[in-house]
Parts: C-alpha cells; sequence; structure tokens
C-alpha cells in the first residue's frame, strides 16, 4: 500500500511493541520493523488510538523509568502517529459492540475510535479480535504484501 495524505491507517499496540520490546518474538519484530520502514518510505499516515497511547506508557510509569518513557515518546514522534480521540458517539458504538459481540474494553474502543475518525484499515497482530468490527484488520506482514 502507498500513502495518501487524506487516508490514515491505524495500528494496534503490538505492532509497536513488537519494536519496542526486546522479548518478542524475532520474526515479529523483524516484520514490525519492516513495517515501519514501508510506511516511512511509502508516507503512510498512521493513527493510533489514545487507549493505545495509554497501553505504551503503563509500563514505562510502573516502572517509574523516565528513560522508557522517552524510547516510547521518541518511537511515537518517529513514526508521526496522529493520536485519535474517543468521541462520545465512538464510545457508545464501543459499548455496544461489546454487549453484543462480547469484544474486549480495549480492543472495542481502540476500533471504534479508528472508525469514527475514518480509519479503515488496521494494523495488529490480533487480527480475530477484531473480526466483528468493520475495519480491514492485516498483520503488518500483510500491509506489505497489499
Amino acid at each position: 500500500m502507498s500513502g495518501n495524505d487524506s487516508k490514515l491507517i491505524g495500528v494496534d499496540t503490538n505492532v509497536i511493541l513488537n519494536v519496542l520490546r526486546t522479548d518478542d518474538p524475532p520474526s515479529h519484530k523483524i516484520g514490525a520493523r519492516y513495517f515501519f520502514e514501508h510506511v516511512q518510505e511509502n508516507k503512510v499516515n498512521l493513527g493510533v488510538s489514545a487507549i493505545t497511547i495509554t497501553e505504551l506508557f503503563r509500563k514505562p510509569f510502573k516502572d517509574n523509568s523516565s528513560k522508557e518513557q522517552e524510547i516510547v515518546d521518541s518511537f511515537l514522534h518517529f513514526i508521526r502517529a496522529r493520536t485519535i480521540s474517543i468521541s462520545h458517539d465512538s464510545a457508545v458504538e464501543a459499548a455496544r459492540i461489546i454487549e453484543e459481540h462480547h469484544l474486549k474494553f480495549a480492543d472495542a474502543l481502540i476500533a471504534f475510535s479508528l472508525l469514527f475518525a475514518g480509519v479503515n484499515t488496521f494494523v495488529t497482530r490480533n487480527t480475530a479480535d477484531y473480526k466483528r468490527t468493520s475495519l480491514t484488520v492485516l498483520t503488518p506482514e500483510e500491509f506489505i504484501k497489499n
């Protein structure tokens, strides 16, 4: 996929963590790195939910590590990810799908905040978690191939 100024591609927490964590499977780390290189080369605009931001910063705050906080913040700036807020309408739809389809709380908020912001494609390692949404869900490797 190539870049488009008006099109945002959503990225899940786990894909970012594949790059930041040292203990992730090597194949996931390599795939995530290639994904972010592809995104940079093709000027693809990325969006991350406010929930993802919260998830990324939990461990650095838990560990009271300003160095870890700086690493997360630097990486988010490097990939030029736009933070997608949770609107009233997206929160209401997230509640509906949580109850109707038993989607996990954070996954529902991530999905519907992105959908209400106009994001249609979402890159994640947990593709099964988002099958009950209208997002086009791809792994990093699938995104690169498309």
